[in-house]
């Protein structure tokens, strides 16, 4: 007597019960049969993005700033180059804590609790966080003139614009 093959069995067993409702063909018979359903627009994503910019470049702006101001207070007490490092250390160390009391205080009253809760809105307001504090933070820390930061700011608009369009060809380029 042969044994029964487990591929057969998986091949022939049921995935979903009998009076689950078929998948919609199309979003609108989605809506139709779900109309409750809070839908994530492009203006949301933007929004979550443009929010998480915001709150970035404070977070940013806090650590460049208490970076930058460790060093020229430990270059103005002294001239030894391991000195003023060690001033940037701890005023980066600030920062950090600065950054995150900044960053729960933007959150609990400035930012919608949906951009950061949501786990569909999320990712664009992780990201557009990201940016946000890299800009913000990148001149003051690495001594990038104000100008060359705009003009990197520039180019990764530009670089998103053009990846949105040409998706491909975007592709191949990187």
């Amino acid at each position: 007597m042969a044994q029964p093959s487990p591929i057969l069995d998986l091949l022939q067993t049921p995935t979903a019960p009998a009076s689950a409702s078929p998948a919609p063909v199309s979003p609108i018979l989605d809506l139709l049969q779900n109309p409750t359903e809070q839908r994530i627009t492009a203006a949301d994503r933007r929004d979550a993005a443009i929010a998480g910019a915001g709150t970035g470049a404070a977070t940013g702006l806090t650590i460049g700033a208490s970076t930058v101001g460790g060093m020229q207070l430990a270059a103005a007490a002294s001239k030894n180059p391991y000195v003023i490092g060690a001033g940037g250390v701890v005023g980066f160390g600030a920062g950090i804590v600065g950054s995150t009391f900044i960053d729960d205080l933007l959150k609990r009253t400035v930012v919608p609790e949906q951009y950061y809760k949501n786990p569909e809105l999320l990712p664009y307001y992780e990201g557009g966080f990201t940016f946000g504090s890299t800009i913000a933070s990148a001149p003051m820390i690495f001594g990038v003139p104000t100008l060359v930061g705009g003009r990197v700011a520039n180019y990764i608009n530009t670089t998103t614009t053009s990846a949105r369009q040409q998706p491909i060809a975007t592709l191949f380029k990187e």
